[in-house]
């Protein structure tokens, strides 16, 4: 079995039709484990607390399986963790205490679940995270000013389709590595801040089917770098998008000779 292989480092089972739940009595015995995938799986049940018993983990994936439950505090003693993934699963909450704990976490794909409630500020702390991924879950109220401390995302911040509302935070101004951002699909409100001026490297911006006015301030930006670029262009004043928006009338490449930016089907 393989909880008799104490000795094991790395633990791939991705892709195969393993169902039920994770033994806790696997995550006990094989504590020496810097990898576990169990990936595109048919799992089920809860994650176990006993997760916290791997504390060699540099990566774990979970993703595309039918978990639920809350993600367990326990992730916390995980504090060699530098890859999270589980998207695609049915967790209702994830904890606000990985912040501060998680000193080596890089990427956070939480995507695809049913989490609710508020972003938690404690995102914030995360300050090592080059990628994170909060869409297609059930969060709501505000961006958290705290989002703009994190400052080495440099590939994505996606916190499209959820059920987010008020200004977008100026503070995001702060993240001039991102390349890729993504805010559509939420009910997010009023004036995109200028600060957002400052992300020079974006190669992804997305920010329709939100009530948003006034003007995209990155347009200056734009004309140079010439991203793949959406908004709701009757709402909003976008002369640099690539694509514009209709509420249920989807999205129309407006830059049809660019192969690059509107890719034919």
């Amino acid at each position: 079995e393989l909880r008799t292989l104490n000795s094991l480092t790395q633990l791939d089972l991705h892709g195969n039709s393993h169902t039920q739940s994770i033994p806790t009595q696997l995550l006990t015995s094989l504590n020496q484990l810097t990898l576990l995938d169990l990936g595109d799986n048919d799992l089920t049940g809860v994650l176990a607390a006993q997760i916290g018993s791997l504390r060699r983990l540099t990566s774990l994936n979970l993703e595309n399986n039918d978990m639920r439950g809350p993600v367990p505090t326990q992730l916390e003693s995980l504090n060699n963790l530098v890859n999270l993934n589980l998207r695609g699963n049915g967790f209702t909450s994830f904890p606000k205490t990985l912040g501060g704990k998680l000193t080596s976490l890089e990427t956070v794909d939480v995507s695809s679940n049913e989490i609710g409630g508020t972003l938690h500020t404690e995102f914030g702390e995360l300050v090592t995270l080059t990628s994170l991924d909060l869409s297609n879950n059930d969060f709501g109220f505000r961006i958290p000013t705290e989002f703009g401390l994190l400052v080495n995302l440099n590939e994505k911040l996606d916190l499209s389709n959820n059920g987010l509302f008020l200004q977008v935070p100026s503070e995001l101004g702060n993240l001039n590595g991102l390349r890729t951002l993504r805010l559509q699909g939420n009910d997010l409100q009023g004036d995109l801040p200028g600060q957002l001026a400052n992300l020079v490297q974006l190669r992804e911006f997305r920010v329709e089917e939100n009530s948003l006015i006034g003007t995209v301030p990155l347009c200056p930006v734009f004309d140079n770098t010439q991203p793949i670029a959406y908004a709701d262009c009757s709402e909003i004043e976008c002369t640099c998008c690539s694509h514009c928006c209709s509420d249920g009338e989807g999205c129309e490449c407006i830059v049809p000779n660019d192969p690059f930016r509107c890719p034919v089907p």
